[in-house]
Parts: C-alpha cells; structure tokens; sequence
C-alpha cells in the first residue's frame, strides 16, 4: 500500500502514478483546501469547517492512498483496517502534532460507493473509538448534517474516501450520545474545556458516572 502526502497531487513530477485518476484528486486537493480548510456561512460556527486542515497539509501530517478497484464491503473493512495499522505505528516526534495528523483512503473504482463507505464507517467506529482514533466518511451527496446546522453538509465530497485521524478533544459532540464512546473519550480527556463542560455534565449524568474535576 502506497501512501503519499496530499500535497504532491499539485506537484506534476510526482503524480505520474496517478495520471489515470489525476483530476479526480485534483477535486479533491482543491476541496480539502477550498471547503475543509476555508470558512462556510452554512457551517454555523465561526473558523474553518475544519480547523487543522490547513496545519496538516503545510507539515505534511495529511496524507492519502488511491484504490481504484471495486472492493467488496469485506475487502474494503481488510483494507480500512490496514491503513489504520499504519497509521498507529506511524509515530510522531513531537506528540503535539498528534491532533493535525490524517490519512485519507480514496476510492476511484467503488460501485454502491455510498452504501459500503457508510457500512464500513457504522460498523468500524467503536474499534476505532477504542484505539482513540477516528474514522469517517465521505462521498458525494452524503447528506449527514453538520453539527452547528442541520442544514449544512460537511460530508459531501466530490470524490468516494474514508478519513483517519487521532480522536481530538472537541471529538465529544460526536461521542456524547453513547456510553462506550463517552468513556473512550473520557479516557483520554479527563477534564473538558470552558465550552464542553455543560455536554460533558450532561453524558455524566446519563451514563451515571462520577468524575472529579
């Protein structure tokens, strides 16, 4: 498996693996740049739909593979569970670049795209939640609604992939809701920040569990 950092899609001496699929990934250098790294009116909040887009690709912590077969939903979980295998022994040195670090599988050749990224990402989350990591999903008209606004769609990519990253601090909006995911969260933030303490208080109650800050 062959992974590269996203950057070199924009330098032409480095995409001649790719040129059969060249444009499809210039869509989406441009998307994670123009989208993920830029601020939306719809997305509800202040800053970038994405706050560590920007870092992670200026330090070459973003990085991506291309699979251009059909993979079968079990081939697809093999693989997802390979990249995610590389991605923990990828270490960093300075460990306070951790939460800009991502890896991106794209998929070029995936018939029933929709159908098998969502599977994967259902039924592959607690695994990766347990490892303090997290797996998402991105494909064109995934139509899963942002957080601060219903109506906005963060997920709607031009092109079919599924996203790897360390579980960050601001990750218990998404975790809250289920007791095996708080907990893993919990695990590694024991204490939340000014802005999460009143979700935070909330899960705590729900799952009855008692922590001291």
């Amino acid at each position: 498996m062959n992974i590269y950092p996203l950057k070199i899609i924009k330098e032409p001496l480095e995409i001649r693996d790719f040129s059969d699929v060249h444009a499809s990934l210039l869509s989406l250098s441009s998307w994670v740049e123009d989208f993920l790294g830029n601020t939306n009116e719809l997305l509800g909040r202040e800053g970038p739909t994405c706050p560590y887009t920007r870092k992670s690709m200026k330090d070459d912590l973003l990085w991506f593979t291309v699979i251009s077969e059909d993979y079968s939903i079990d081939k697809l979980f093999s693989h997802v569970q390979e990249l995610k295998n590389w991605f923990i022994k990828r270490e960093l040195k300075d460990e306070k670049f951790e939460e800009f670090r991502a890896v991106i599988s794209v998929y070029t050749g995936l018939t029933d795209a929709a159908l098998k990224i969502k599977s994967l990402q259902i039924n592959s989350k607690s695994d990766f939640v347990k490892e303090g990591l997290m797996v998402g999903e991105f494909f064109p008209g995934c139509d899963t609604p942002g957080l601060w606004n219903t109506n906005f769609r963060p997920l709607d990519s031009p092109i079919s992939m599924i996203a790897i990253r360390n579980m960050v601090q601001t990750d218990l909006a998404f975790l809250r809701d289920t007791e095996e995911y708080f907990k893993a969260w919990l695990s590694k933030f024991p204490i939340p920040n000014t802005k999460q303490k009143c979700i935070f208080e909330e899960a705590k109650i729900k799952f009855n569990i008692c922590t001291t800050l």
